[in-house]
């Protein structure tokens, strides 16, 4: 039976002796860019190795040129993690002083004072990341690293393939990955771009120098995915056995694959190298913090959250932090929204979901449409504020009205109510005028009957001066 599933069989002690006896030892690019990755003693560890073995070494042409084209996006990463944790210690100091002087009037809980210590404290570690980013390797004027590969890796890379043959093989990567056939599936996504078809282009060319060299395989890679490595509840097992079943019956070889720190491990029991410890836990344990910060990030993106985005946009947001957590570039919208994430416990502001929109397409993360960020900031308003649904609909509601330039329900009210008060004022008004009207019409009638009294006076005189005279 183990001849028929050899995946399914792990090694025996003397069946791994032979293959490490025997092998070409073959190496992923994420091995060769996390060198950019360990401190210079650790790297420097690793490169001795490398050229200890250096006459059974291999890299395919793919790898090759994945180091070579994320090379500098590691380096810069790498810099700018010292401006990333300086901005994050300054930013933590500052909300916790606001956050304590609230209570800078109790009365045993001696704020100042703690608040000094903390200061002290931060001030030390500042100064510490401004000391080691001064001592930082300059990899983009002279990069050692790039050039000890180089020399290791001369004429032991890959030979490309012709463009009839790659376009060939990248649609039978296809329809390999359609059908979930490992390795790459875990890339893959319809309308994708050629790229994705990487891991399997790898593959390929894997199982091509294996005929050529009739030797076994060791593969070394720090790629962590299950189109990769059985699983089972949570814990690798081995390489996939369709990987370690396709190769022998193709190539009629072993083949078995590590991840760097147990690749360094049993370098010392079977190769009879002198690896340090110290340099062995040091790889191990950023591997063990790659995946710790993946399965964290997983399963708050699917247990908390909840907020009812599709696995395919989950696992592409899985990959942008994988690559983040790897040194490597992710899009500058993610890192924004991942920085915010952390800040606001995923207390999204508009401006960055909107941002995230305007880079959705380049960011290629499989988002649906808007009606997801709406539903997300939904689900966040309740998770933060606990708003019932209906609030949320109206303050939804009102924020559409103002986007589109409209008053506010609010704004509306109070027009209505304003002008309500200038209309009982203008009845108001309007009741004084017509009182006024008929306070003129009496006036009026009062002047004209006042005129008609004068006349008669004038009469009356004209009268009395007539009667005087006759008397005379």
């Amino acid at each position: 039976m183990k001849k028929t599933f050899p995946g399914y069989y792990v090694p025996t002690k003397d069946e791994f002796k032979k293959l490490w006896d025997d092998c070409i030892f073959v190496f992923d690019a994420n091995v060769l860019l996390n060198l950019y990755r360990y401190s210079p003693e650790t790297s420097k560890n690793y490169l001795q190795l490398l050229k200890k073995i250096k006459n059974r070494i291999w890299i395919p042409y793919q790898a090759a040129f994945e180091f070579q084209n994320r090379r500098l996006d590691v380096i810069f990463d790498q810099e700018n993690a010292y401006r990333k944790i300086t901005s994050i210690l300054e930013n933590n100091l500052n909300n916790t002083e606001n956050d304590l002087n609230s209570y800078l009037k109790h009365s045993t809980i001696r704020v100042n004072e703690y608040l000094q210590q903390i200061k002290k404290t931060n001030t030390k570690i500042l100064n510490d990341i401004a000391k080691k980013q001064k001592t930082h390797p300059k990899f983009t004027d002279v990069d050692d690293i790039r050039d000890e590969i180089t020399n290791i890796f001369e004429n032991r890379v890959g030979i490309p393939y012709e463009k009839a043959e790659l376009d060939k093989l990248m649609k039978i990567a296809k329809e390999r990955c359609i059908k979930k056939i490992p390795p790459g599936y875990k890339d893959f996504k319809e309308q994708s771009a050629d790229n994705t078809f990487g891991d399997v282009i790898i593959w390929f060319e894997i199982i091509n120098k294996a005929k050529e060299e009739e030797k076994p395989i060791l593969f070394i890679t720090d790629d962590r995915k299950e189109d990769w490595w059985y699983k089972f509840n949570g814990k690798t097992l081995s390489p996939r056995p369709e990987l370690i079943n396709e190769i022998k019956l193709d190539a009629k070889v072993d083949f078995y694959m590590y991840q760097s720190d147990p690749f360094m491990e049993y370098s010392n029991k079977y190769l009879k190298q002198k690896i340090e410890a110290k340099a062995i836990q040091e790889v191990k344990k950023v591997r063990e913090d790659d995946e710790r910060n993946i399965k964290a990030y997983n399963n708050r993106l699917k247990h908390e959250l909840n907020l009812g985005f599709s696995n395919s946009l989950l696992e592409n947001i899985l990959k942008e932090q994988q690559k983040l957590n790897l040194g490597l570039p992710g899009s500058i919208a993610f890192e924004n929204l991942f920085k915010q994430q952390q800040k606001l416990n995923w207390g999204f502001p508009n401006d960055i979901l909107d941002d995230a929109l305007k880079q959705q397409q380049k960011l290629n993360l499989g988002l649906p449409d808007s009606s997801a960020f709406e539903n997300l900031i939904k689900q966040q308003q309740k998770l933060n504020w606990g708003f019932p649904n209906g609030i949320l609909d109206d303050i939804l509601k009102q924020q559409q009205k103002l986007s589109l330039g409209l008053p506010s329900k609010n704004e509306d009210d109070n027009t209505l109510a304003k002008f309500k008060n200038y209309d009982a004022k203008i009845d108001e008004l309007s009741s004084k005028l017509d009182k006024i009207k008929k306070y003129d019409e009496r006036i009026n009638e009062v002047t004209s009957k006042m005129d008609r009294i004068q006349e008669y006076d004038a009469k009356f005189k004209e009268a009395n001066s007539k009667a005087d005279k006759s008397k005379k």
